[in-house]
């Protein structure tokens, strides 16, 4: 017959194997099975306990034994490998920068010409204020262009109003009209493009 203790302690073992215990729930477990009156029906757990309570603890001990402190040396060995790593590159920086041939600024108009009567002109002294001209030429004519047609569309968007203001037999409903949300209703459906 189980007593209510057995129980409690199969229902924490049963929780212990699908690691769902607290460190509070496993210190009782490994207490009880590491005291004298552990049930003959739960007598094959005690040397898994009694290897948690006391085995782990204990080659843990025996390692530090062999290694010394295992955290200072590991720590000396990270620092070490941190300080090789720093100096290799920082002594590859200096080489390749002391080494390596400064390139040319990045030119754009590298390569250009233009023809004069016939002559191919490739000095960029010569090109540079005959380029700047030209572009300063096509934005101005582009700003003009963009204008135009800007005053062309307010124009046709004038005469499109203009059409359906004098087309429109419903302009007289739409004065007449006082619901204000009307009006604007019968505004926007009549003067919008769709």
């Amino acid at each position: 017959m189980q007593t209510e203790k057995q129980k409690h302690i199969e229902q924490l073992l049963e929780r212990f194997f699908d690691g769902q215990t607290s460190n509070a729930e496993e210190q009782e477990l490994y207490s009880f099975f590491n005291s004298s009156d552990v049930p003959e029906a739960l007598k094959s757990y005690q040397p898994v306990f009694g290897y948690f309570e006391t085995g782990i603890r204990e080659e843990l001990n025996e390692k530090e034994a062999k290694d010394g402190d295992p955290s200072r040396k590991s720590t000396l060995k990270k620092w070490l490998w941190i300080g090789t790593c720093a100096a290799a590159s920082l002594l590859l920086f200096l080489i390749y920068s002391f080494r390596t041939e400064r390139p040319d600024p990045f030119n754009p108009y590298e390569g250009s010409y233009i023809v004069r009567n016939g002559v191919r002109i490739t000095d960029m002294e010569r090109i540079l204020p005959e380029l700047e001209y030209a572009i300063q030429e096509v934005e101005y004519h582009q700003e003009q262009a963009e204008q135009i047609a800007y005053r062309v569309n307010r124009k046709e968007k004038l005469l499109r109003e203009t059409e359906v203001k004098v087309a429109n037999p419903y302009r007289k409903l739409l004065k007449e009209n006082p619901n204000k949300y009307f009006r604007q209703e019968m505004k926007q459906i009549l003067y919008n493009d769709y």
